[in-house]
């Protein structure tokens, strides 16, 4: 029984570690994109936080920290960044 418990412990374990390994490489995919698309629209940190409303330091650490926006924000980078024709 004990030897049951101890597998499903490392299973449980394992899982999370792959979920946190997934969040990891999706969150340095969200960096490096907004960078892209800042440097794309040829704006400094300092501008986009302007437009966003948001302080230069926030945006330093979306692109290089691995700090998300909030969902409001999020939708606001994706207006500014989305263009309609």
């Amino acid at each position: 029984m004990a030897k049951k418990i101890n597998n499903q412990i490392f299973t449980d374990l394992s899982q999370k570690s792959d979920i946190k390994q997934h969040n990891s490489v999706v969150n340095n995919k969200f960096c490096q994109r907004l960078k892209e698309l800042r440097l794309s629209e040829n704006l400094t940190q300092k501008e986009l936080a302007i437009k966003l409303g948001k302080s230069r330091t926030t945006v330093y650490e979306w692109e290089t920290n691995g700090h998300e926006p909030d969902f409001d924000t999020l939708i606001q980078l994706t207006r500014f960044f989305w263009r309609y024709n």
